[in-house]
């Protein structure tokens, strides 16, 4: 039991001694609990609205003003044709209200409120709420308009016929798969690039090789370059295999370029590299390695990215926070190109800052990796 006991005593001692590893004991967990709590909800806070409004009635008013009355949806803009539907509700518009001619007059004559919904349904939990959202403003608004009513004269409420027509697009089914698979695949890739990445690195220090080759003619710029790029244009073969499993397997259509997924998966495998890259320089171990990779920039990532839980849910300084993540940007693109057909003029934002954050994140893992081993 004494010798138990030492080797225990040792082993804490080596922990407390580790400052890496009691940080990943102790603060890793508060943060990922205070991450989690603030990301973890399904409810949906802002819903980002368009309104197309053809008869221009004195009821469509009190409709859109009963709209920005409420506190989850919020108007974004108003369109003036079916033609741009499509472009909005890619460009991030949750729901659009479509008043046709009449509106007004149907009500009165016919005791129809026949109103057209268009929802992306790409996130079908999502869409689920919205259309929840919906159906109680729709139904808050009859009612009122059939107090007014039955104050100038007797209206019979029963005979009052409520169509909202609603159209779900993107996901008609509202399955989550459609939803989550292309959002794994994402993960997938930066789990792929920066776990391999920091170890293989990692790995040539506790074998004393990486001393070695420094030591050699090779540029450090050579072993860098050597060792990236093999996980770089491996990364295409999974990429490859999980964009096959999610046509063939599961049935989704791909319904965007190919070409523009390689072209902005590309992007997104670089930045993982640079990070992979970057843990190597901070660790001297490949389980500290993996343990910074996965506790200290994969799960926060997870959490914050938009990858399960809505980003707009969360408070401004993580939203804030978040637009820094490449993979934010990634899951934009890839759920887009494959789910709605998306193109560059659709997302530019989202491909300049997945750009952009990539370059910086490589030339300062590189820079910082020839500082450490100068």
């Amino acid at each position: 039991m004494r010798i138990l006991l030492s080797f225990i005593k040792k082993e804490l001692l080596q922990i407390r001694r580790d400052v890496r590893l009691s940080a990943i004991i102790l603060v890793a967990p508060i943060i990922q609990l205070i991450l989690l709590g603030y990301a973890a909800t399904l409810d949906i806070k802002v819903v980002h609205t368009a309104i197309l409004d053809y008869d221009h009635s004195q009821m469509s008013r009190k409709f859109i003003q009963k709209v920005q009355a409420s506190k989850y949806f919020k108007i974004d803009k108003y369109i003036f044709s079916q033609k741009d539907i499509n472009d909005n509700l890619k460009s991030g518009i949750d729901i659009i209200f479509i008043f046709y001619p009449n509106f007004e007059k149907n009500f009165y004559q016919t005791r129809n409120l026949n109103l057209q919904i268009i929802v992306d349904a790409t996130d079908g939990n999502k869409a689920s709420v919205i259309t929840g959202y919906t159906i109680n403003l729709v139904n808050s608004f009859a009612n009122y308009q059939i107090e007014n009513l039955n104050n100038i004269i007797q209206y019979n409420r029963n005979n009052l016929l409520i169509n909202y027509n609603p159209k779900l697009l993107y996901n008609p089914y509202l399955e989550a798969r459609y939803f989550m698979l292309p959002g794994i695949l994402g993960l997938l890739l930066m789990i792929i690039n920066i776990a391999l990445m920091s170890m293989a690195i990692v790995k040539e220090k506790e074998v004393g090789t990486l001393e070695q080759i420094i030591v050699t003619p090779i540029k450090k710029y050579h072993f860098i370059l050597g060792k990236s790029i093999p996980f770089i244009l491996l990364s295409f073969i999974p990429l490859t295999i999980q964009l096959a499993v999610i046509h063939f397997w599961f049935g989704i259509e791909i319904k965007g370029n190919l070409l523009f997924i390689f072209i902005f998966s590309l992007l997104f495998i670089v930045s993982s590299v640079g990070l992979g890259l970057l843990v190597s320089t901070i660790t001297k171990t490949q389980f500290q390695a993996m343990s910074i990779s996965f506790f200290g920039i994969m799960l926060p990532m997870i959490y914050i990215s938009g990858f399960a839980f809505p980003v707009e849910n969360m408070p401004k300084i993580i939203q804030y926070f978040s637009e820094l993540l490449p993979i934010k940007h990634f899951l934009i693109l890839i759920r887009g190109t494959i789910l709605q057909g998306s193109t560059f003029d659709s997302y530019l934002s989202s491909v300049i800052k997945l750009t952009v954050e990539g370059i910086i994140i490589i030339i300062f893992s590189i820079l910082n990796f020839r500082k450490r081993f100068s």
